[in-house]
């Protein structure tokens, strides 16, 4: 069978209580029926399933809420994966990650295992994060709160049966249009997190460049009012002509200086202090030399070792795609010795070491591997953004140190220069020419860094506008693709959707007549042909049979994001006949049955049709007359809350 990515699959559930295994049974592909008379724990079943798989579950029937944990083995992307949940009153429980089936995760303890938070925080990584990674789907955020998550993914692909027939998604208190939205779209695989993340550029950028503007016009109504020259050409040549004025007066000085005999005096008073500062400065600036410089070594180390991991990662995914492309290429000799190698005796054994070499355990491997190369990139990243700080702090440090040592080193000189003795007209004339000149630099280069400032902001605004205007381009063409995508994979749903009510039963007319499915995330509805009230079981059907439509769609598209399974505790609820149920659930198993995609639907009955009470689709035995899914033989306590028949 063809596997598409992402393709997430349940292949054996176990639940306990108190120590002992009170539920344990395997899944497989295609199709898998849970049947049984109501309150013998169907649905209990399916809540398991949807919470170890991600779902948010707090409020239990009686005999769930006694038990302590679940446990799923799961095959994710053709990987074997183990995940772990505490059964508990408390909203947002964690994860454990194991990766290899459940019989080796049930045997460690410990070793092998990793925990995952139900939310991310600034050290650790949440356990829909770790599921992502392992999935190979992106992470999109949902709205201001935070990302999508694997529970948000799986209220549309878990139907229960509290939630109204007339909500396309699974209820949910404070829910919101625009996290609806982005499921819907991140699922039917039209969502571009590019687009999102380039959108929020855009918005940003444009309330960017509407600051520069207001701090420019702000600058230039100063600057004009204050008359200052704006031409940063002409206050340089205007600094120059200072310069040379004040060099050629510092010269004449000099010369008249030199011309007197009278004897050098030093104030050793004042010189003694600047002397021990400035050496002290000095001692500062070489220790803070020398620290910015191993810091920096580290810094480049770490950015090496980054720069390896990120390589590994990307060298591990194409081999994964070069492996599912080409296939395993046999050895036919032996890369020691090139003697020729005898082939196995057994399939899925190594020609060369002769151990087991299962692709599922290959992609275990790669899987796991691929899971610890990111969090080591996450956190070598983390380390390496501590250590640029580090960089720079020392770099601020080293520049205000020198600075201050050069200002020392100026009154140093001054001191050490400074005579006593009489001087004539014509020096003290010179004197105060020069301390003209020289607040006349100073102002002419304080206006100066206003100009530069002024010119600052004008690169930043001409820079900002390209960039915006290429955001503009790429948002149109991007949002031009997503729109197409998204048509096509509604028409794929709708297709299906039609196909599913025109085998309905003769019972409603408009089903037989059904031509388009109006899907509504932002309100939580649904509709056909604009209509979305039928009676109550004709509102199940059609809800069921839009939700089977974005399963059997994305065995189509490979470009959907549904992981290509569906859990529906839903089938018969609200009336619905025997008849009728059946007969959907044929539909469905046919349907199921002419795809070549690996796939799994998992569904409860009370009403399985005859032709399907077969071991090829069913899972464990009937639950009638008091045989319940849970083994659960000791007495519980009282329920927290009654929950909706099974």
């Amino acid at each position: 069978m063809t596997q598409l990515e992402p393709s997430l699959r349940l292949a054996r559930l176990v639940v306990s209580r108190q120590g002992e295994v009170v539920y344990d049974r395997s899944f497989h592909a295609g199709v898998n029926i849970i049947r049984g008379t109501n309150s013998h724990g169907k649905s209990t079943v399916a809540e398991f399933i949807f919470f170890v798989l991600g779902g948010d579950v707090h409020k239990w029937k009686l005999e769930a809420g006694s038990c302590d944990f679940v446990w799923a083995e799961t095959v994710t992307n053709g990987a074997t994966i183990t995940l772990k949940r505490p059964v508990t009153a408390t909203r947002g429980q964690g994860m454990s990650v194991f990766f290899g089936p459940y019989a080796l995760a049930s045997a460690s303890a410990v070793e092998g295992w990793k925990t995952y938070p139900y939310k991310r925080t600034s050290d650790t990584e949440s356990f829909s994060q770790a599921l992502f990674r392992a999935l190979g789907m992106p992470e999109t955020r949902g709205d201001a709160t935070g990302n999508i998550t694997i529970h948000q993914l799986l209220r549309l692909i878990y139907i229960d049966q509290i939630t109204p027939p007339d909500a396309l998604m699974r209820f949910e208190e404070f829910d919101s249009p625009l996290t609806r939205r982005t499921v819907v779209d991140y699922l039917l695989g039209a969502y571009d997190n590019t687009l999102y993340q380039e959108q929020l550029d855009l918005r940003e950028g444009k309330r960017r460049q509407e600051d520069l503007k207001d701090q420019l016009k702000q600058l230039e109504t100063v600057l004009d009012r204050a008359e200052i020259e704006t031409d940063p050409r002409a206050l340089a040549e205007h600094i120059a002509k200072t310069n040379a004025e004040l060099d050629l007066l510092n010269k004449e000085l000099a010369a008249l200086q030199k011309a007197h005999t009278t004897a050098q005096v030093v104030n050793r008073n004042e010189l003694g202090p600047i002397t021990s500062k400035l050496a002290e400065k000095r001692r500062d600036a070489y220790v803070l030399t020398n620290e910015t410089r191993d810091v920096e070594l580290e810094v480049e180390d770490s950015r090496q070792f980054v720069a390896a991991l990120e390589s590994r990662l990307t060298s591990l995914d194409d081999a994964a795609t070069a492996r599912d492309v080409l296939g395993s290429l046999p050895l036919l000799f032996c890369p020691q010795c090139l003697s020729p190698l005898s082939p196995a005796a057994e399939k899925n054994v190594c020609s060369l070491c002769k151990q087991p070499s299962d692709p599922e355990i290959t992609k275990t491997h790669a899987a796991r591997m691929r899971q610890e190369l990111a969090i080591q990139i996450k956190e070598s990243k983390g380390l390496l953004a501590a250590k640029e700080a580090k960089v720079d702090q020392r770099q601020s440090q080293l520049a205000q140190v020198t600075i201050e040592a050069q200002v020392l080193q100026k009154e140093f000189e001054r001191l050490a220069a400074t005579v006593q003795t009489a001087r004539d007209s014509k020096i003290d004339q010179l004197l105060q020419a020069k301390g003209s000149l020289e607040r006349a630099v100073g102002d002419l280069m304080q206006k100066n860094k206003i100009i530069q400032v002024l010119l600052s902001l004008r690169e930043q605004e001409k820079v900002l506008a390209s960039r915006l205007q290429e955001l503009a381009i790429s948002i149109a063409r991007r949002l031009s693709d997503q729109k197409a995508r998204y048509f096509e994979a509604v028409s794929m749903v709708q297709k299906y959707t039609v196909h599913l009510l025109h085998h309905d039963l003769p019972l409603e007319e408009r089903f037989k007549l059904a031509q388009n499915v109006d899907l509504a995330p932002e309100t939580n509805t649904f509709a056909v042909d604009g209509r979305n009230q039928f009676s109550a079981s004709s509102m199940t059907y059609l809800k069921n049979s839009i939700h089977f439509a974005f399963m059997f769609a994305s065995l189509e598209l490979p470009f959907f994001r549904y992981p290509r399974l569906i859990i529906c505790d839903n089938i018969e609820d609200k009336g619905m006949t025997p008849e009728r149920s059946r007969n959907f659930q044929l539909n469905i198993v046919a349907l199921s049955k002419a795809s070549n995609v690996e796939h799994q639907i998992i569904f409860t009955t009370s009403m399985v049709d005859p032709s399907l009470d077969t071991p090829e689709f069913t899972i464990g035995p009937n639950y009638v007359d008091g045989l319940k899914t849970l083994g659960v033989k000791a007495t519980v306590t009282a329920p927290t809350q009654t929950g909706a028949n099974d």
